[in-house]
Order: C-alpha cells, then structure tokens, then sequence
C-alpha cells in the first residue's frame, strides 16, 4: 500500500492552530515542547554556547550573548525540569486565570479581563485626533509589538501619526524612539504611510502579532459583541469569586450565547507572546535574581532560546508540516494557543458560561488577557501594578481557592 501523501495545506487568514496539523505533525510538537520543559538539562549547555559567542567577538551582539549567560549562571540554582504537556500548560493557564480574578476581587485591581477593548479604544482615540482610520492605527501600533510594551506601542503610533503629518520635533522623535527594535517604526512607518494598506502582518510566520491585532481590531467598545463578551466574563468572575453558585448556567440577556464572532470564539486564536510560552515553561514567577530582582526565573527561562526554538523534524527527521511556509514559531504559537483554548473551556464549563448546547463559551482571548496580566504581576514586571493589601473577606479568598483546586481541576477529565 503505497504511503499517504501529507497535505501541505495551510490556513488562510489566521494564524495556524493544532487542529492544522495532522497527527504526525501534533505528535512532533507536543514531543518538542515536552522538551523544551527539560529547562535544568539544558542550561549547562546554553550557557557553554553563550560564553562561547561572548568570547568570540567585541561586538553588541557578543555583550548581549555575555548578560545572557551570567544571567542564567544566577538562575542557575532555581531552574528545575518541568513537565511541559497540554494539560500542564493549561492548568497553569487556570491556576493564573483564577489567581488574576482572586486579586483583583481582593486588592481592588483590574484582572485584566476586556484589556483589548481598553487597547482599542486608546489607540482609536489617537487615530481620530490626528485623521487616521482606526483599523489602519491599530495594524501599525501592532507591527510594533514584538520586543516591546503595550504602553511603548501607543506612545510610538501616536508620534508614527504625527510625524506622517509632517510634526517634527523632540516629543516626536521621543515617541518614535518607543518602537521596540528598528524594524519595528520602519513598518509601521510605512503602513502609516499608505492609502488604504492592507496589513503586513503575515499570520504564518508571526503568528502572535497576527492574532494580536486581530483581538484588537475585534474588541470594538460599545458594540454588541462588547456587552455579550463583558457579560461572560462578568459571570465567570462573580462565578470565581462566590458571589454566583459553582456550575449555574448564565443567562442569555443578549441573545448571543451561541455567538463566536470574533472576539467572543472560545476556539480562536489567542496572542501567545513570551509571556504566555513562560506560563507553559512553568518556572517560578515569583523567584528573581540579581541586584533588585532584574532578572526574573519564569520569564527569562521562558523567553531563551534553549525552550522557545525547538526545531521543526524529530529524531527521524520527519517535519512537523510538509509545507516550508511553517517554521518552528508557528509550532509553538499553535501548541501555546491550543492550551489557552483547553483552560478557556475548563473554566467555562466550571462555571455554568455556556452556549445552547452546554459546551464552553468562554472567550479564549479572555483567558489569554487575565492570565497574561496575573504572570506579569507576579513576576514584577507589570509597570501599572502597585500591590495593595488585600481587603477582602477570607471567605471570599479561600471561595477562589477551593474553586481554582476543586472544581476547575476536576475538569482535566474531560475529552478535549
């Protein structure tokens, strides 16, 4: 019988998920990904590879491979092998999910959850001002995205905008400057630029920027999809918190519990950057080293090389995807995206926010945005995030604890 041909297919218009791929090709991430968990393994390794490239030359490039090194030489001590599957990755995905809904109940404080509408409308308050369209303002500040801040984003296509109409001047170049690395203002720069562009953004080979814009783009303030994806997250979190009973099913006020147009999609795609990858790495957020705690465990072993590239054959050589077009960004993008999707469900059907037929609507995105938020701001590293001293009752923390332990984790034995 002669052997099937692998399809070389791939998505159009979105970023590639692990239902894209066939069971060899899933089969090839979730091994690469479990070894990617194999942290403390690795580490003697990596940091021999770079001293290596720290003594090969003067140039930036060999400083950076120099900080890199002694970096992880102070983290040494506290990086373990983790267990890195889909299930692990999502149940750290609940247990920051609840955690951000526990805090914010508790200290006063944003979860994190309608984060993108929030993003919008900043951005969209920046486009009128200065004539641009929305869309166009949002694709550009997006572009702008890898390696750098949300807050540096704004501030960079707010000053894009006015440099393209002609402002010049010290405020200006201070803005452009917030654009993360060079390339970065060059694209936005030119997409700014254009008349009714079309985005740059290529979803197979930038998968999280992607997905990024495309939550921003859909989390339009006021709309109807605003108040039904407030709704559910309202419902969850009252859920969380005690204030609704475990398991009762939401009420349909809007008519759209069925409903998965953009935003709302509780199987779409999700922005997975660094931050979401050193959720799935499962190091210690709480733990950092050096002089005033700058080099955090969590994120820095999540963000190297030694668990974020993880190659595209395995041992046999065989390729995750027959088409050249995927690379090993898209591999983990789709693995990471998958266990947001598994979380967002488990939580869903946790507590009672379900469609017509019973299965989870819970919105990935909002899984992805309060998880994303509580991993910053355990790890120090969210700039808006003063902690306050938790307030609420003890009732109401041990609520969300039990329910983050019992009830959610009870879900793992669900077919996914």
């Amino acid at each position: 019988m002669a052997k099937q041909k692998r399809s070389t297919d791939v998505p159009e218009g979105r970023a590639m998920q692990m239902g894209d791929f066939d069971a060899t090709g899933q089969r090839i991430i979730k091994g690469k990904m479990k070894q990617a968990g194999r942290a403390k393994d690795a580490l003697a390794g990596r940091i021999e590879q770079l001293d290596a490239a720290a003594a090969a030359s003067d140039s930036d490039s060999a400083r950076k491979a120099g900080r890199q090194a002694n970096n992880l030489r102070e983290l040494q001590p506290h990086v373990k092998n983790v267990n890195v599957t889909l299930q692990t990755a999502a149940d750290r995905r609940v247990g920051h999910f609840v955690a951000g809904i526990q805090r914010s109940a508790e200290e006063g404080v944003a979860s994190g959850s309608g984060w993108y509408f929030d993003h919008h409308a900043d951005i969209a308050a920046s486009a009128a001002e200065h004539g641009f369209p929305t869309r166009q303002a949002i694709t550009g500040s997006a572009v702008m995205s890898p390696l750098n801040s949300p807050d540096n984003e704004k501030a960079a296509i707010d000053a894009t905008m006015r440099h393209v109409n002609g402002e010049r001047g010290e405020d200006v170049d201070r803005g452009l400057r917030r654009s993360g690395p060079d390339r970065n203002g060059r694209r936005a720069m030119a997409h700014m630029s254009a008349d009714n562009p079309s985005s740059p953004i290529k979803p197979l080979t930038e998968p999280k920027v992607h997905s990024y814009e495309a939550a921003i783009q859909n989390a339009v303030p006021g709309s109807d999809v605003h108040r039904e994806y407030s709704d559910r997250m309202h419902h969850i979190t009252r859920t969380l918190t005690g204030h609704e009973m475990m398991g009762q099913i939401r009420l349909d006020l809007n008519g759209m519990a069925d409903s998965t147009e953009g935003i709302l999609n509780p199987r779409g795609n999700t922005a997975e950057d660094s931050w979401m990858h050193s959720i799935t790495m499962g190091q210690d957020f709480a733990t950092s080293v050096g002089r005033g705690g700058r080099t955090n465990l969590g994120k820095t072993i999540g963000s190297d090389k030694m668990t974020m590239e993880i190659g595209k054959k395995d041992e046999q050589g065989v390729s995750a995807h027959p088409s050249g077009a995927v690379k090993p960004t898209t591999m983990v993008h789709a693995f990471n995206n998958d266990a947001t999707i598994r979380a967002a469900e488990r939580v869903g059907l946790a507590t009672g926010s379900v469609d017509s037929s019973g299965n989870s609507n819970m919105p990935s995105v909002g899984m992805q945005e309060v998880a994303w938020t509580e991993a910053r701001r355990v790890a120090g590293k969210d700039p808006e995030y003063t902690p306050r001293s938790r307030t609420a009752s003890t009732s109401q923390g041990s609520a969300a604890q039990s329910i983050s332990r019992a009830q959610i984790e009870g879900q793992q034995s669900l077919e996914f």
